[in-house]
C-alpha cells in the first residue's frame, strides 16, 4: 500500500491509529486516508520520447493566476501572450490534457491556488512521470518534503516567477557548460521521483486501499 496522506478521498477507507500511551490518556486516535491519484500515468521508467519544448505552463482552473513580479497577477491568457497558447493549459480532469501539458516539455510553471486541493495534486504526479521538472507555488513545494524527502527537488517553489524571463533562464541552464552539475542534478532526483511515484501508485486507489 502507498503512503498515507492527511486529506480523506471520497469513496476511500478512512484507517485510524493510536499510539498506546495516547490511548491510555483517553487521546483521539490519529486518522488516516488514501490519496485518490488513480493510478502512475505511464507504463515504464525513464524520460519520454519526444521532448520537443522547453517550458509549459499548467493552470488548475480557467481562473487560476500565476504570482507574478512586482505583486502582480499573471492569467492564462497573459501567459499565453508570453510562451504563445499552445504552451499553456488548464487543467479539465482529462488525461489527454495532462499529458500534453507536461510529456513534450523539459520544465512546467504550475500557477493557482493549491492549498485547496486533495495532496499530491494529479499534475504533480504528472510532471514527476514525464519527467517535467515542475516550477510550483510556495505551497507545494513545502508540503513535498512530507510525501517524500527528495520531492523538493523535482518540484522547485517561487514566491512569484518572471515568466517573461524564464524560458531564457531556463535555456542557459540546461546550454551552458558551466551549469551542466546543476541540469544533471535536477535530472538525477526528477527521475528518483519519478521512480518512487511509480511505486507508489503503480496499482489503481481502490487496489492500493485493499491491500
Amino acid at each position: 500500500a502507498g503512503a498515507l496522506p492527511e486529506t480523506p478521498e471520497k469513496g476511500l477507507p478512512i484507517f485510524s491509529a493510536a499510539r498506546l500511551a495516547d490511548r491510555e490518556r483517553g487521546a483521539s486516535a490519529w486518522r488516516f486516508f488514501f490519496d485518490a491519484v488513480p493510478e502512475f500515468p505511464i507504463p515504464s521508467l525513464g524520460i519520454p520520447s519526444g521532448k520537443r519544448h522547453l517550458l509549459s505552463a499548467y493552470f488548475l482552473s480557467a481562473d487560476s493566476v500565476c504570482a507574478g513580479p512586482k505583486n502582480s497577477s499573471l492569467t492564462a491568457e497573459d501567459v499565453s501572450a508570453i510562451l504563445s497558447p499552445e504552451h499553456v493549459f488548464i487543467e479539465d480532469g482529462t488525461h489527454a490534457t495532462r499529458e500534453a501539458a507536461f510529456r513534450p516539455y523539459g520544465f512546467t510553471v504550475f500557477c493557482g491556488d493549491f492549498t485547496t486541493q486533495p495532496f499530491p495534486p494529479h499534475g504533480l504526479v504528472y510532471s514527476v512521470a514525464y519527467v517535467s521538472y515542475a516550477l510550483v507555488p510556495e505551497y507545494i513545494h513545502w508540503r513535498s518534503s512530507r510525501l517524500f524527502f527528495h520531492l523538493p527537488d523535482a518540484a522547485q517553489g517561487y514566491k512569484s516567477i518572471d515568466v517573461q524571463n524564464l524560458a531564457v533562464y531556463l535555456e542557459d541552464m540546461i546550454t551552458n557548460p558551466a551549469k551542466a552539475s546543476v541540469a544533471e542534478f535536477k535530472q538525477t532526483f526528477a527521475l528518483l521521483n519519478q521512480q518512487l511515484f511509480w511505486y507508489r501508485y503503480r496499482e489503481p486507489a481502490r487496489k492500493r486501499a485493499d491491500a
